[in-house]
C-alpha cells in the first residue's frame, strides 16, 4: 500500500524537477538562416557564446552551475558551426544576438559571455547595445581589429593554419587549431586532462566535417580596438595563464580600455579555460556576477 502511494509522488516530484529546469531546444529563423539553440534554467539571463570551430555544447561545463545559482542560460551554435544551418543572405553577429535577446530574453537586460571568436561579437555587441548589456565576460577574448598574429613566435604559426585554409584542406586545419587551440604553446598533449582534450577535439573535428566551407556571421565593420572606453558595462576578463602571447596583449587591451574591466588568469590552463577548469572558472564567474 505504501508503495502505491510513495511510487506516484516520486515520479511527480522527478517531472516537477524537470519542469523547474525550464529546457528548451531548437532553431531560431534569422533572415534565411537557422540558428541551432538551447535554453536551459529560469532567471537572469545569460547567453553564452562559443569560439571558433567549437559550437553550442562547449559550454555544458557551465549550464548546471548557473541554472542551479538563479541564471537562465542561452546559448547557440554560431553560423558555420554544430547545427545551425547557414542561409544566404548576410547576417551579422550582432544581428543574432540582437534576434536572442528579443524573442527568447523579452528585450531584458543580459549577461554576455564570450570565448574567442565569441568575445569578438560580445564586444561588438555591448559598443552597439550598451543598454542591454548588464555584464560582459569575456574569456580568452578576440577583439575586432586586431592584427592576427603580432608576435613573431606565434606569426608563423597562424600562417600555416592560414595556408591550410587557404588550400582548402580541410585535415590540416583540424589538426593545426587543435594544436594551436587547445593544447597552446605551452605545454604538451600529455599535460592537458584527457576528456576535455577528446570532448574538444570530437567538437573541431565534428564541425570541420559537418560544416567546412561555410561562413561564420560578420562582424562589425569598425574596428573595436580605439572604442572600448566607450564600454561603460562592468567587464570581466578571464585568460588561461598556458595560452598564446597575442591573448595575453588582447586582454590588456581590455583592461586598460575598459573602465569598469578586472583582468584574472587562471593558472595551468589554456584557451578553453571554461572546459579544462570549470570549477574555478564557474566560481569566478558567479563571484562577479553577484557584485
Amino acid at each position: 500500500m505504501i508503495n502505491k502511494i510513495v511510487l506516484p509522488l516520486i515520479i511527480l516530484l522527478f517531472l516537477n524537477c524537470n519542469n523547474n529546469l525550464n529546457n528548451e531546444e531548437g532553431f531560431l529563423t534569422i533572415k534565411d538562416s537557422k540558428i541551432h539553440y538551447k535554453i536551459s534554467g529560469k532567471g537572469k539571463p545569460i547567453i553564452l557564446l562559443h569560439g571558433g570551430l567549437l559550437n553550442l555544447d562547449s559550454w555544458d561545463y557551465q549550464v548546471t552551475d548557473l541554472n542551479n545559482k538563479g541564471f537562465k542560460t542561452i546559448r547557440y551554435s554560431e553560423l558555420g558551426h554544430g547545427k545551425t544551418e547557414n542561409g544566404k543572405e548576410v547576417l551579422k553577429g550582432v544581428e543574432i544576438i540582437d534576434e536572442f535577446i528579443k524573442r527568447k530574453c523579452n528585450d531584458e537586460k543580459v549577461t554576455i559571455i564570450g570565448l574567442s571568436w565569441g568575445g569578438v561579437l560580445a564586444t561588438d555587441y555591448t559598443l552597439k547595445n550598451s543598454t542591454k548589456v548588464e555584464n560582459l565576460i569575456l574569456v580568452s577574448p578576440g577583439i575586432n581589429g586586431w592584427d592576427w598574429f603580432s608576435f613573431e613566435s606565434t606569426k608563423s604559426k597562424y600562417e600555416k593554419l592560414g595556408e591550410a585554409y587557404m588550400t582548402n584542406d580541410s585535415s590540416k586545419v583540424g589538426q593545426l587549431s587543435y594544436q594551436y587551440w587547445i593544447i597552446g604553446p605551452q605545454r604538451k598533449e600529455s599535460e592537458m586532462d584527457l576528456e576535455v582534450r577528446r570532448n574538444l577535439k570530437k567538437m573541431i573535428d565534428d564541425n570541420i566535417s559537418l560544416n567546412w566551407g561555410k561562413s561564420k556571421s560578420q562582424i562589425d565593420t569598425i574596428s573595436s580596438i580605439d572604442r572600448l572606453n566607450e564600454i561603460k558595462t562592468p567587464t570581466l576578463i578571464l585568460l588561461g595563464e598556458k595560452d598564446e602571447s597575442d591573448i595575453f596583449a588582447i586582454g590588456k587591451l581590455y583592461e586598460n580600455g575598459i573602465q569598469n574591466a578586472k583582468m584574472v588568469t587562471l593558472k595551468d590552463v589554456g584557451h578553453s579555460l571554461n572546459a579544462e577548469n570549470p570549477k574555478e572558472f564557474n566560481k569566478t564567474v558567479l563571484d562577479f556576477l553577484k557584485k
